[in-house]
């Protein structure tokens, strides 16, 4: 938490353009660092084969799936299942999305 409240100060401190140009560049470069983590500590055959076997079972799933018309909401697992998903995508990119609509705004009201 002290390392996140850290560089979103930093970032605002620096201006809505450069802190968040500052912010892409450090995210490019943990990724980097995370793609070379990978890369040489971990054994690369079952990602490869995770990965394979989850574009093969998207594809199906969307040529099954895709004709499907009844609705997915009557199985309440799926809907549990669900709630958490969504819970969890929102906390991830609320950030963005805050970040979007002030930039956006421009300091004009709600009713503009």
């Amino acid at each position: 938490m002290v390392a996140i409240t850290f560089i979103y100060f930093l970032s605002s401190q620096l201006g809505l353009h450069r802190g968040i140009q500052t912010l892409s560049v450090i995210n490019v470069y943990l990724a980097f660092l995370m793609l070379l983590l990978v890369a040489f500590c971990v054994p690369l055959e079952p990602i490869i084969n995770t990965v394979w076997a989850a574009i093969r079972d998207y594809t199906m799933l969307i040529v099954s799936g895709g004709w499907q018309l009844e609705s997915q909401l009557r199985q309440p697992l799926w809907a549990n299942v669900w709630t958490y998903n969504y819970y969890f995508w929102w906390l991830a990119w609320g950030p963005f999305v805050g970040v979007f609509l002030a930039r956006i705004s421009r300091g004009r009201p709600l009713w503009q």
